[in-house]
């Protein structure tokens, strides 16, 4: 903190003397999502799938369709 500090000083050395000084401590939410058992089990079956069709490995039931009619409110319960 104090070698931050002492770098902003000297970068703005002409404000040095000043006797308040303002500071913008502000941050940006981050975008972060929480995995839940639906959310990982959807990713899990995502992931297989894109690894199978690669490998040109014929699946018996890819269980897309449920993924895509699963509502929302499931998954991220």
């Amino acid at each position: 903190m104090k070698l931050i500090f002492s770098m902003n000083v000297n970068l703005h050395s002409d404000a040095k003397e000043e006797k308040a000084v303002i500071v913008d401590t502000t941050i940006q939410k981050n975008n972060i999502t929480y995995p839940t058992d639906g959310k990982l089990a959807m990713k899990i079956i995502n992931h297989l799938y894109k690894i199978a069709k690669k490998e040109e490995i014929q699946l018996g039931r890819t269980y897309i369709k449920e993924i895509k009619n699963t509502p929302r409110a499931l998954i991220s319960a």
